[in-house]
């Protein structure tokens, strides 16, 4: 539903709608994590980005430790620039902790959340928990709670002497061996 909402690539016309909302825009902190090419990369871009809509930027690089540490308070930072996924050992049910209920990592909470969690959760059928992740899915994109700024790959190889590994989205290394 977010189609045509994000990443439209005309900063002129963001520059227009933040003179016309009347209201000085806020200095943007962000923080990504230097350790990972991909975080710090979309950081980079997505500073630039910003600057050119208007907005005065300040991006912290930092490391890893310092980067998880940052996330866990709610201050310090408006936007935090890290890699998500569905991890195929969670599944949707990772989400939970990120986005609903108290504590969550997002330093984020409302009530129409936590429902449309309870509907995932909770939905007796496939159809009543399909809704509930749209509500969830909906709020979180008309917050702009989380803003996809692009796909990361993986590159994945192995020697010979390995044996049993199957690339995927993340590695899993279970029923690998050496021979």
């Amino acid at each position: 539903e977010s189609a045509g909402v994000y990443n439209q690539g005309n900063a002129a016309r963001a520059r227009e709608l933040v003179a016309k909302s009347g209201v000085q825009p806020p200095r943007i902190t962000i923080v990504a994590s230097s350790d990972f090419d991909v975080c710090s990369s979309a950081g980079m871009v997505l500073a630039e980005q910003l600057k050119a809509a208007g907005f005065a930027v300040d991006l912290r690089m930092v490391d890893h430790p310092t980067f998880t540490a940052m996330r866990q308070k709610p201050e310090g930072w408006n936007i935090e620039v890290c890699g998500a996924g569905i991890e195929p050992f969670l599944g949707a049910y990772a989400y939970n902790r990120l986005m609903a209920g108290r504590p969550n990592s997002m330093h984020t909470y409302g009530p129409d959340l936590d429902a449309a969690w309870t509907r995932i959760l909770n939905g007796e059928t496939f159809e009543e928990r399909r809704a509930g992740w749209i509500a969830f899915e909906r709020v979180v994109h008309e917050r702009a709670l989380v803003v996809k700024l692009g796909d990361a790959g993986i590159k994945q190889a192995a020697g010979t002497r390995v044996q049993g590994f199957v690339p995927f989205r993340s590695p899993r290394l279970w029923d690998v061996w050496f021979e």
